[in-house]
């Protein structure tokens, strides 16, 4: 029998902010990384190689993802996070043009390449992630501080602790 999983409590509040602010301005500082997700029978133990039954790659981190639903719900979303100049980059940017959202205020890396997930998920819905963010763990209150203006700022705690107390 398939496990039914309510939305965390966090989640529903984080969609009910969004959902008042629809239409109005929000800047949203998160992190940008492709999750590669793998559905597997069962997850395997250390050491264990298991048959996957399928394969999906596409844009993620808790900020972007944020962001996006932002910008469904109707918001003016101006996304601020720091992209690597590789094909993953283009994953985030290729996302953006199609759901025509601002990207002005994407930065890059010359020398760190964008961050990853490595997910694997059973037949129960039960996960384990690897995340490798790369370029996110450069970014800082430095990068952000001239993005903000006077309407909502949405803020990720995953990105690094520095740069979350700074903001």
């Amino acid at each position: 029998m398939k496990r039914v999983r309510s939305a965390p409590a966090r989640w529903i509040k984080e969609r009910e902010h969004i959902m008042e602010h629809m239409g109005k301005k929000v800047t949203v500082f998160g992190s940008f990384v492709v999750d590669l997700m793998g559905r597997t029978p069962h997850l395997p133990a250390a050491g264990e190689t298991v048959k996957g039954t399928v394969f999906k790659m596409g844009p993620g981190g808790k900020g972007f993802n944020q962001g996006v639903a932002a910008h469904k719900a109707g918001a003016d979303v101006t996304m601020v996070t720091k992209l690597g100049r590789d094909a993953f980059a283009d994953i985030a940017l290729n996302t953006m043009n199609e759901l025509h959202m601002d990207t002005g205020r994407v930065l890059y890396s010359e020398t760190t390449e964008t961050g990853c997930a490595l997910i694997m998920v059973d037949e129960n819905s039960s996960q384990n992630e690897i995340i490798i963010p790369f370029v996110t763990f450069e970014a800082t209150f430095l990068y952000f501080s001239c993005f903000g203006h006077k309407g909502n700022n949405l803020l990720r705690h995953s990105l690094t602790t520095a740069s979350s107390n700074l903001c």
